[in-house]
């Protein structure tokens, strides 16, 4: 059965002549992360690719692997950074497992014992990046009452023109940043649809905006990291979900 995925587009705005941009720099490790409360947005403003919702078991760590076949050269604080973002707003915890050759698809499994693969490609490398203009797609599949097989797909090729870091991104040209799509879509692969506004990372398009959950981002996550302990079961069926 197919896995849900959820694309991210990213647009380009035209630069005015004699106008520079200015990129924002990357923002600082937060120790202690602002509540959604003081974040952006409204709470409710949240999907998830499930209903109920289906999220990952809480209990233990989640392991993951990147494949840099495609990678900007500073991916490593980039992925590292998008994950201690998630850390803080679900409260799971991830390991680190290194690199993969793998190169996900949409009807591919995971290498063994690997929760998530996050691998920066090019279309020609995977079948779940749909058009040039696609920044990276992410899902999971789900055995109906756990997700498990999360899938990571950056488009190495978008990211390459796209601001570095965490901030705002550049006033012009292409709009977001590479930590503002990578944490898009590590968010639909821990079980997050698409928002509606345009302040949640979560919505369907980069925007200028700092690269952090908003309210409705945060509000999501943190009810997804409250899964449980029980594990998905050998042998059943995955379910159909396409956005």
């Amino acid at each position: 059965m197919a896995r849900p995925v959820r694309l991210l587009v990213v647009p380009v705005v035209p630069v005015v002549p004699v106008v520079l941009a200015l990129l924002a720099l990357a923002t600082p490790a937060d120790a202690r992360p602002a509540p959604y409360s003081e974040r952006p947005g409204r709470s409710g403003d949240h999907t998830f690719l499930f209903q109920d919702p289906v999220a990952w078991p809480s209990c233990g760590a989640l392991t993951y692997r990147v494949n840099p076949s495609k990678a900007p050269r500073a991916w490593k604080p980039l992925v590292r950074t998008a994950v201690r973002k998630a850390h803080q707003a679900t409260g799971l915890r991830f390991r680190y497992l290194g690199t993969t050759t793998a190169k996900p698809t949409h009807g591919g499994t995971n290498p063994d014992g690997t929760d998530l693969v996050v691998a920066f490609l090019v279309p020609g490398q995977t079948d779940m990046l749909g058009g040039p203009g696609v920044a990276g797609e992410g899902g999971a599949a789900t055995d109906g009452s756990r997700l498990f097989d999360g899938k990571i797909v950056l488009n190495g090729a978008v990211l390459a023109r796209m601001a570095d870091g965490f901030g705002q991104g550049p006033r012009y040209g292409i709009q977001g940043t590479r930590g503002q799509v990578v944490m898009h879509e590590l968010g639909h692969a821990l079980g997050l649809g698409h928002a509606r506004e345009r302040t949640q990372v979560m919505y369907p398009t980069a925007t200028r905006k700092p690269a952090d959950w908003g309210a409705g981002d945060w509000a999501g996550l943190r009810r997804l990291g409250q899964g449980g302990c029980d594990q998905p079961a050998a042998g059943r069926p995955r379910a159909h979900a396409l956005p």
